[in-house]
């Protein structure tokens, strides 16, 4: 799924539906291509975070994948969610 501009609290409630939409659809892995993503804020890594518990206890994969902005990667740094949420390189 791309993700395009900014993830922040206005345009968190599209997100949120179709994260929503595949972890209830039963998809046993979710990528969020955060390619795209220009800037990312608390709110936005809240709600990454929220599905990512969501999608793990139904049993399924959650990752962002990238390359992500460096402030984005900054921010996942800092609250040190790069590993729980990161695609790790195969």
């Amino acid at each position: 799924m791309p993700v395009v501009g900014e993830v922040d609290f206005e345009t968190l409630p599209r997100l949120r539906a179709e994260l929503d939409t595949a972890v209830s659809s039963g998809a046993r892995y979710i990528e969020v291509d955060f390619g795209r993503v220009e800037f990312c804020d608390c709110s936005g890594l809240s709600v990454l975070l929220d599905v990512r518990a969501r999608a793990w206890r139904a049993g399924s994969c959650f990752c962002v994948s990238g390359p992500v902005a460096p402030v984005v990667a900054r921010l996942f740094q800092l609250t040190e969610a790069g590993p729980l949420l990161l695609k790790r390189a195969a």
